[in-house]
C-alpha cells in the first residue's frame, strides 16, 4: 500500500504557504554544497546530512514518484488539497 499524495514540487509547497499564512514565502533554489552547508551550521550529523542529500537526489529524479489511490482508498475520501492540507495541519500546530 502506497499512502502518498500526487508528486509537489518545492515551489508548490511555497505557495501553498504563502495561501495558508498570508505571508510572502521565497523559495530558493540551492545546491547540495549550500543545502549541506546549512544544515552542518544547524548542527546536523554527517551521517544524516548525507542521507537527506540522497533523498533530495532521489526526488530531483523523480525516483520516489508513484501515482496511487491507496491513500484515497484506505481513508475512504479524497484527500485534501496542498493549501486546505497546509492550513489544516498550520492551524492543528497553532502556526496560524
Amino acid at each position: 500500500m502506497e499512502l502518498s499524495a500526487d508528486p509537489t514540487r518545492y515551489s508548490e509547497l511555497a505557495q501553498a504557504l504563502e495561501a495558508a499564512t498570508g505571508k510572502a514565502i521565497d523559495a530558493v533554489d540551492i545546491d547540495d554544497e549550500q543545502f549541506e552547508g546549512d544544515l552542518r551550521a544547524d548542527g546536523i550529523s554527517h551521517q544524516v546530512i548525507a542521507g537527506m542529500v540522497a533523498v533530495q537526489h532521489l526526488i530531483a529524479n523523480g525516483d520516489l514518484e508513484v501515482h496511487s489511490d491507496d491513500f484515497e482508498l484506505a481513508l475512504g475520501h479524497c484527500l485534501l488539497g496542498l493549501e486546505d492540507a497546509v492550513k489544516e495541519l498550520l492551524m492543528h500546530e497553532h502556526i496560524v
